[in-house]
C-alpha cells in the first residue's frame, strides 16, 4: 500500500508552486489541486475488483504516476506565472462590465438554446423511455443530437451563465430561476456532464462577484436556508437521475465491483468463499468471510465520481498495463478540426479503457507526445485559464464566459481533456458572438439604465 506521505509532498509542492501566482481561487493550479485532492486520497484506499474489465483499478498509482501528476500541476502553475507576468493586449484590458439597454442579446440566446433544446428532447422520446431499460435510455438519448443544430443548446448554457452574473450585478434575486432552469432540464436526460457543466460555472461566477453573493445568499437566516434549500433539491435530482439509468438500485446479489476496506458497502456472507462474477475463489476472502458488494451503492458511486478510476487508469495506461496507440503527435489535441476526415476512435486515447473509461486529462497530453507532451499541454493549459480567469475578474461579458468555461476545464481534469474538446471550441466560438453583439447594441442603444444609475450613485457617494 502506498503510503499517504507521497500525498503530502506533492500537495506541499504543489502550494509552494502556486504562491507566486495565486490570487484567491482565480488560479488554475490551485482550481486543480482542490478538484484531485479527493481523487488522490480515495485512489490509495485498497479498492480490489471482482470483474475482469476492472482488473487495472485493483492497483494504486505507483510512485511514478504521482511524480507525472506532481510534473503536470507544476506546468499549469508555471503557465499561469507566466501569463501573470505579462500585459494583456488593451483591446482586453479595455473590456467593461456587460450589460444592455432592454437585455435583448441574452434573453433572445436564451430561448433559442432553450427552444433548441425543447424541440430535441420532445422528439427524442426520452420522456417515455423513463421507465424503459439502461438501452432504451441509451438509444432515446442519441436522438436528443439533432446533427449541428444541437449546438445552439449551448447558447441556454451561456445565457444562463450570463443571466447569474448579471443577478449579482442588479441584486434582482429572482434571477436565480432562469439561470438554474436549465440545470433541471439537463437532469431530464439523465447526463450529468452538463449538469456539472453548469454547477461548476455558476459555482464561478459566485466566486467571481464574491462580496455579491455572500450578501445576497448569507446575509440572512432566511436567505442561507433557500440558497441551502436550492442545493439540496439539486442533490436529490442527482441521486434520482441515478435511479432511473439504473445506478443506485439496491441490489446485494448483482455481480459488480467488489471493494474491500474503507469503501465498503453492504456486508454479505460467502459461505464458499466464491463471490457472484468473479471467476474462482475471490482473494483473501476464506470460506465464511464477508466481502463488500458496491455495485450501485453510494460508496462507489463515491469512488467513481471524484475521479479516482480515472487516476488508476492513467497508470494503467503508462505502465503498459492495457493497449494503448502510438504516439499521435498532436493529432488528440487537433482533434475538434481532424474528426471530419479520420476515423474518430483513433483520437480517443480512452478507447482501450473497460467500463469506467475517464483517464485524466494527462491521458489526452501522453498519447500525443509522451511525457514532452504533458509538460507541454499542461503549461498550455494553465495559461489559457490564467488569461481567462483575468479577463473574468474584469466582470466582461466574454470575460465571464470565457473563465467560466475554464473554470470547469481545470476542475474537470481530474476525470478528462476539456481545454481542446471540440464542445469547448463550439462555446468560446458562441461566447465570441455574444460579446459582439452585446457590444453593438449597446453602442447602439447607449449605457445601461441599471449600470448608468448605479454610476449616479457612486459619484454621489463620492461627494
Amino acid at each position: 500500500m502506498m503510503s499517504i506521505f507521497s500525498i503530502i509532498i506533492l500537495l506541499g509542492a504543489s502550494v509552494a508552486l502556486m504562491r507566486p501566482t495565486s490570487s484567491g481561487f482565480l488560479n488554475p493550479a490551485l482550481v486543480m489541486l482542490i478538484a484531485w485532492l479527493p481523487a488522490l486520497a480515495l485512489t490509495m484506499t485498497p479498492v480490489t475488483a471482482a470483474l475482469s474489465i476492472y482488473a487495472y483499478l485493483s492497483d494504486p498509482p505507483t510512485n511514478y504516476t504521482l511524480a507525472l501528476l506532481s510534473l503536470a500541476l507544476f506546468c499549469v502553475a508555471v503557465g499561469a506565472y507566466t501569463v501573470n507576468k505579462v500585459d494583456l493586449p488593451k483591446t482586453l484590458q479595455n473590456l467593461k462590465p456587460f450589460a444592455t439597454k432592454g437585455d435583448f442579446v441574452i434573453p433572445a440566446a436564451y430561448a433559442i438554446g432553450l427552444s433548441t433544446f425543447l424541440y430535441a428532447y420532445w422528439n427524442s422520446g426520452l420522456l417515455s423511455a423513463f421507465c424503459g431499460t439502461p438501452t432504451d435510455v441509451a438509444a432515446a438519448q442519441q436522438q436528443l443530437h439533432i446533427r449541428h443544430v444541437s449546438l445552439l443548446v449551448a447558447l441556454m448554457d451561456l445565457s444562463a451563465i450570463a443571466i447569474a452574473a448579471r443577478m449579482f450585478q442588479t441584486g434582482k434575486t429572482w434571477l436565480i430561476f432562469p439561470a438554474v432552469f436549465p440545470i433541471f432540464l439537463y437532469l431530464l436526460t439523465l447526463q450529468k456532464s452538463r449538469v456539472l457543466f453548469l454547477i461548476l460555472c455558476l459555482m464561478f461566477v459566485a466566486i467571481i462577484f464574491q462580496k455579491e453573493s455572500r450578501q445576497m445568499f448569507l446575509s440572512s437566516v432566511q436567505r442561507a436556508l433557500s440558497f441551502a434549500a436550492i442545493g439540496i433539491v439539486l442533490v436529490l435530482a442527482m441521486y434520482a437521475t441515478n435511479v432511473v439509468r439504473g445506478v443506485g438500485v439496491l441490489d446485494p446479489n448483482s455481480a459488480g465491483t467488489i471493494c474491500k476496506g474503507p469503501l465498503a458497502g453492504i456486508i454479505v456472507r460467502s459461505p464458499t468463499g466464491m463471490v457472484p462474477g468473479y471467476p474462482g475463489p475471490f482473494p483473501s476472502l476464506p470460506p465464511g468471510g464477508s466481502f463488500f458488494v458496491t455495485e450501485s451503492r453510494t460508496m462507489e458511486q463515491v469512488f467513481i465520481y471524484v475521479g479516482a478510476p480515472a487516476i488508476r487508469n492513467f497508470a494503467a495506461t503508462i505502465h503498459g498495463v492495457v493497449s494503448s496507440d502510438a504516439p499521435t503527435y498532436g493529432r488528440i489535441a487537433l482533434r475538434t478540426f481532424l474528426w471530419p476526415f479520420v476515423d474518430r476512435a483513433t483520437l480517443n486515447p480512452s478507447r482501450h479503457l473497460g467500463g469506467i473509461n475517464n483517464g485524466t486529462a494527462l491521458i489526452f497530453y501522453w498519447h500525443d507526445f509522451g511525457l514532452s507532451g504533458i509538460v507541454l499541454f499542461s503549461a498550455l493549459a494553465g495559461m489559457l485559464a490564467q488569461v481567462a480567469f483575468r479577463l473574468a475578474q474584469r466582470r466582461s461579458l466574454l470575460g465571464i464566459l470565457l473563465g467560466a468555461i475554464a473554470f470547469n476545464a481545470c476542475v474537470m481534469s481530474v476525470f478528462t481533456d476539456m481545454f481542446f474538446e471540440p464542445l469547448t471550441l463550439v462555446q468560446i466560438f458562441l461566447s465570441l458572438v455574444l460579446h459582439f453583439l452585446s457590444v453593438a447594441q449597446t453602442r447602439l442603444s447607449g449605457s445601461p439604465r441599471w449600470l448608468a444609475k448605479k454610476e449616479r450613485s457612486s459619484a454621489k457617494a463620492i461627494q
